[in-house]
């Protein structure tokens, strides 16, 4: 099996045991269904997340790293067969590259990433060979050419980052406004903090608060 350079066997292995604790340990339900455009159909996976968090603070406390970024491509993609109780399923996972624009939290004095660097955002999902889709139903892809603010926890060892609690940890920025996925995808039952338009001064400064 050929592996993309970023994956050893080890590390995959190790990153399908790191989706499923994310996804949570319920059961998953499959389903097939048009995304509304004329693209291939999408094949959902609904799953119960292992964490919420309720609130910006929440977010802030569990991060390693907090940063507006824009989705610069797909740095690779792999699925493997899980099991999930008595249900075996195959499932993909997408590393995507993303462009670091500016870091909010940790303090930048003491955080390992800075602005215009490349990290990797490790996502449940992905698109297959055949064009075909595979998407958490309430935790739509990275897309490339989009700016968002992250809330992400390190994967030690493998050099990459995940989303806090999939839609929570991630909103959509526009100008200097942030939006959360529910507002953005209003056909997809998304439970997240639910901002509209929210200054993006203002989570700056929540950062800046809470480190004093």
């Amino acid at each position: 099996m050929n592996l993309p350079r970023y994956m050893t066997k080890r590390t995959f292995l190790v990153a399908v045991v790191i989706a499923i604790v994310v996804v949570g340990v319920g059961s998953m339900a499959w389903g097939h269904a048009s995304d509304g455009d004329d693209r291939a159909p999408v094949t959902y996976l609904s799953a119960s997340w292992a964490k919420s968090y309720p609130t910006l603070g929440s977010l802030f406390e569990a991060a390693d790293l907090v940063v507006v970024g824009t989705v610069r491509g797909v740095a690779g993609t792999k699925e493997d067969t899980v099991a999930a109780g008595a249900q075996r399923s195959s499932l993909r996972f997408t590393n995507f590259e993303v462009a670091v624009g500016r870091v909010i939290s940790p303090d930048v004095s003491q955080s390992r990433v800075s602005a215009g660097a490349a990290i990797l955002i490790h996502q449940t999902g992905g698109v297959g060979d055949d064009g075909r889709r595979v998407e958490l139903t309430d935790d739509p892809l990275l897309v490339e050419g989009t700016t968002y603010l992250m809330f992400l926890q390190y994967n030690d060892g493998f050099d990459t980052y995940t989303v806090l609690g999939g839609p929570q940890g991630r909103m959509i920025v526009a100008g200097d406004m942030v939006t959360s996925l529910s507002r953005t995808y209003p056909g997809r039952a998304i439970q997240d903090l639910g901002l509209v338009d929210f200054p993006l001064a203002d989570i700056g400064q929540q950062s800046a608060a809470r480190s004093d």
